[in-house]
């Protein structure tokens, strides 16, 4: 099983930081890798690079930097060709979170928040990928955390530069779409793109 995960929003609660924040994983649940492969994932990633070079959209696939033309075209594009992975997604509206712990620690918020992702979730030996952006002490923590009480849950935690990983880009238009939908729910077409990836979509969690 191979798990790319991505996030939207903001983990503090100062004054104008965003209001929703959102967790998105793809999963591709094969059994098992077939010679350390993941075909699936291979398929969509080859799609992904074709995709790259129609639109002409570089360095990389981020949903926010992506035009309406472009949004469409790559989602468009995963439909056309097939492309089978699930995603799930932990949508946390942080006016329901009270805790006074959570709310003044941001990684502290972040890793219980994706820790509520996974153990909710059917991912069982699965190798996880993060965009790797992030802090060595906070990686160093985040490992520490997800692995108390989940040995058989994770076999693998790698982080990696989105640049150079064209899935975790996936997670992130896919967490994109749903956040789109939150954040512009007064608006006609606010699900248009969470629409586009259709079944894939096995849960979307609103945490309270």
């Amino acid at each position: 099983m191979l798990v790319l995960i991505d996030e939207s929003g903001e983990t503090g609660f100062k004054e104008g930081s965003s209001r929703f924040f959102i967790l998105t994983m793809i999963v591709f649940p094969d059994g098992s890798p077939e010679n350390g492969r993941y075909i699936k994932a291979e398929e969509t990633a080859d799609v992904i690079h074709r995709l790259m070079q129609e639109t002409r959209h570089k360095p990389e696939f981020h949903f926010t930097n992506c035009s309406a033309k472009v949004r469409k075209a790559f989602f468009s594009g995963l439909n056309a060709a097939g492309c089978a992975f699930d995603v799930y997604a932990l949508i946390v509206d942080k006016k329901h979170i009270t805790s006074p712990h959570l709310r003044k620690n941001p990684g502290k918020f972040y890793n219980f928040m994706l820790k509520q992702l996974l153990t909710h979730n059917p991912i069982d030996g699965a190798t996880i990928k993060i965009d790797g952006q992030k802090s060595k002490a906070f990686r160093k923590a985040l490992q520490a955390y997800l692995r108390q009480g989940n040995h058989q849950m994770i076999a693998k935690l790698k982080f990696v530069d989105s640049k150079k990983d064209v899935l975790i880009q996936l997670a992130d238009m896919a967490c994109g779409a749903i956040a789109y939908s939150c954040n512009r729910g007064d608006r006609l077409e606010s699900d248009l793109y969470k629409k586009m990836l259709g079944k894939r979509i096995k849960n979307l969690w609103k945490f309270k």
